[in-house]
């Protein structure tokens, strides 16, 4: 092996990828492989909604990952499309003349304009068949999936190696699928997904997107993925839609620490650790096990919504989803702050001719029993005090004030005057929030590794006082993309 390879293969903590994606990976880096518009072939049937599609001129047009079939037919015979327009969102299966499947999860039909063909004598009518959630199927289990994806990494636990690269700043992560994030030489990131030899399942690709704009700390774009063969032909392509849910001007800010959030620790072990694959991971198996129902949703959804957009929103929407995500971990045991809540009903219902004597009409009067008998319910922000605690997170008073924060933005919106506002003060206590949020999620996907907090050293968030972390051994791991022609070579290349 060369003594030039910038990670020991023989070091328990590197794994070699196998050879064969090692060298499509290699491909992707210098640019041999790229996810590019494929040419669809032609469709020569299939359905939609009952419609056959057979017999039908046909042909595609590609727009941001979504496709539309132009279907061309007769006035007089369309095969009932003229009357399907009311008909949204149904599935459909397409033939094409290669003999694959292509089929989409979507389908909407319209109608976009007539014409006579002057050539066969008769008139005809064009409709559209616009396509959403769709998967071109490749006719062979061994290939990739390669799409464009605008990811900032940062430590990266994926090194490529041929005669002429050696490189870090790659990222490898398992999920339901193995993910690759490719910095190509000329520039751009690149998603490449290997399924292992399984179909391309959208759902547990957006589990594992979820994860992964989580883990980064950033709010990504993937609107289609293209598959090669071993030999970097086109045998499929994929249409996905993660746009980021329209989030714009989104910012980043990784949950897990990275080793110059770590620098004020002055240990030169810590640079051998890589956090962000450890939470992917965690997060991924959590929302798989979870299933649609994941209360993962909340915080997730949340935190990247935090990134993009006014302060205010983003602290009103963090505090918000704090709260729900607290009450979905623990059943709050401060949720009444009476004994007995059917006795207390009872005594305001006896004291109700006092308690309206003070209201100034009848519709207040019935507003005012209804708060006294709502008076029973602890505020919400007890459920992240009781979340807090059954986690065993200590956090400082400074936090717990913040939480108290919310219900004043929930009725004035703003978190303070723009025109006095202190600008970083209004960013630390977003941070706050944004820190009980990671650490909550940390603690319920089993993450233990360190996490960014809001207290600023060295020009960086620190990592909590208060938040215990552990060196996993899962951190340390490396994956090397060897070309396989260095394999067994002595002395320099």
């Amino acid at each position: 092996m060369s003594k030039l390879l910038p990670l020991n293969p023989d070091s328990p903590d590197v794994e070699l990828v196998d050879p064969a994606r090692a060298m499509s990976l290699l491909a992707v880096r210098r640019g041999e492989i790229s996810p590019t518009v494929p040419t669809l072939p032609k469709v020569v049937g299939g359905m939609w909604h009952e419609c056959d599609l057979a017999q039908q001129e046909t042909a595609w047009t590609w727009r941001d990952g979504e496709l539309d079939l132009f279907i061309t037919s007769p006035f007089a015979d369309d095969n009932g499309l003229g009357e399907r327009f009311e008909v949204l969102n149904r599935p459909a299966r397409l033939i094409l003349e290669t003999g694959d499947v292509l089929e989409a999860r979507l389908g909407d039909l319209s109608a976009r304009g007539g014409s006579i063909n002057l050539q066969k004598g008769f008139a005809c009518r064009t409709h559209t068949l616009s396509l959403a959630s769709w998967t071109w199927r490749p006719n062979t289990p061994k290939c990739i999936w390669v799409g464009e994806l605008d990811a900032k990494i940062g430590d990266g636990n994926l090194v490529l190696c041929d005669r002429a690269l050696r490189d870090s700043g790659h990222l490898r992560l398992r999920g339901a699928y193995d993910l690759y994030l490719v910095r190509r030489c000329s520039g751009g990131g690149v998603i490449v997904v290997d399924t292992g030899g399984r179909e391309l399942d959208h759902s547990a690709l957006a589990i594992d997107f979820a994860a992964l704009e989580f883990a980064l700390g950033q709010s990504l774009e993937l609107t289609h993925l293209t598959a090669f063969a071993d030999d970097g032909s086109i045998v499929g392509a994929a249409g996905l839609g993660f746009d980021g849910l329209g989030r714009s001007n989104a910012g980043r800010r990784p949950p897990a620490a990275d080793r110059r959030d770590l620098n004020a620790l002055s240990e030169e072990s810590i640079a051998e650790y890589r956090w962000v694959p450890v939470l992917f991971e965690r997060v991924a198996e959590r929302l798989r096990r979870d299933g649609e129902d994941s209360p993962l949703s909340i915080p997730i959804a949340a935190y990247l919504d935090s990134l993009s957009g006014r302060i205010h929103a983003s602290y009103l929407m963090s505090q918000v989803a704090l709260e729900a995500f607290a009450s979905a971990l623990v059943e709050s045991q401060g949720s009444l702050l009476v004994k007995d809540s059917k006795a207390w009903l009872r005594f305001v219902d006896e004291r109700r001719h006092e308690l309206v004597e003070h209201a100034i009409d009848e519709q207040a009067a019935r507003r005012l029993v209804n708060k006294v008998k709502n008076a029973q319910q602890a505020p919400s922000t007890d459920r992240v005090h009781d979340a807090l605690r059954h986690l065993e997170l200590d956090v400082p008073k400074e936090a717990l004030t913040e939480v108290e924060r919310r219900n004043a933005v929930a009725h004035r919106y703003v978190m303070a005057k723009e025109s006095t506002a202190d600008v970083q003060a209004l960013a630390d206590r977003l941070a706050i929030v944004q820190t009980l949020l990671v650490a909550l999620v940390a603690k319920y996907v089993g993450y233990d590794g360190p996490i960014v907090g809001w207290e600023w050293i060295h020009g960086r968030r620190r990592v909590p006082s208060w938040w215990d972390w552990k060196r996993s051994p899962e951190a340390r791991r490396r994956y090397l993309a060897l070309d396989p022609s260095l394999v067994g070579e002595d002395g320099d290349d």
